[in-house]
């Protein structure tokens, strides 16, 4: 196996890698109570970078949108929640 031919599968298996936390963070917007960008990524179990990549892929194509706003509870800054178009 070459490096060429291990960076080439690598690649495609960031693409799974990028429909799967999709398809999990899409799913916590519709299962969750107005769930904020962290909420997403602690609940989905990806990280809070890859959450907010997602998120703003899904809202760009108009799947979800942000609802509102909360205090995070953690934090305790105001956050947005997402919701399902």
């Amino acid at each position: 196996m070459t490096v060429d031919h291990c960076s080439i599968e690598s690649y495609h298996s960031l693409g799974a890698t990028e429909d799967t936390q999709m398809a999990l963070v899409l799913e916590t917007v519709r299962q969750a109570r107005h769930p904020s960008g962290r909420d997403i990524a602690r609940l989905a179990g990806i990280e809070r970078s890859s959450a907010t990549a997602r998120l703003n892929k899904l809202e760009k194509d108009g799947l979800i949108a942000k609802m509102g706003v909360k205090v995070d509870p953690f934090t305790k800054k105001t956050v947005n929640w997402y919701g399902i178009i």
